[in-house]
């Protein structure tokens, strides 16, 4: 039962994540100007939630798998 609560949870955050990304790329792409480096650095800043999410569910994780 824990393990689909997980894998629902997993699902939901990356629908979010990935909601988060596009809507960033279609902002910056639909703008007239010429690519900007700026645009790579705010794709490169929306990655960061993935990393912090990444750092901090992985250990609780684990204790969860490792308890059964």
């Amino acid at each position: 039962m824990r393990i689909v609560f997980l894998w629902t949870l997993l699902a939901i955050g990356v629908g979010v994540f990935v909601a988060m990304l596009l809507a960033t790329w279609h902002h910056e792409a639909g703008a007239p100007r010429p690519h900007r480096p700026r645009a790579t650095a705010e794709l490169l800043w929306s990655l960061v939630p993935w990393l912090l999410i990444a750092l901090c569910v992985g250990p609780a994780v684990n204790r969860v798998l490792a308890s059964g």
